[in-house]
């Protein structure tokens, strides 16, 4: 994934890589939270 990573300042690639793991990881502990909502 980061074979073309650049030392230095971080490219549009690095920054979208980024955002996307931290949207996936908000949208999993809705996820999760919606989840545990429905049962109770």
């Amino acid at each position: 994934m980061y074979f073309f990573k650049k030392i230095g300042t971080p490219s549009f690639l690095d920054i979208f890589i980024i955002q996307q793991g931290i949207i996936k990881k908000i949208a999993k502990k809705f996820y999760r939270n919606a989840l545990i909502d429905s049962f109770n």
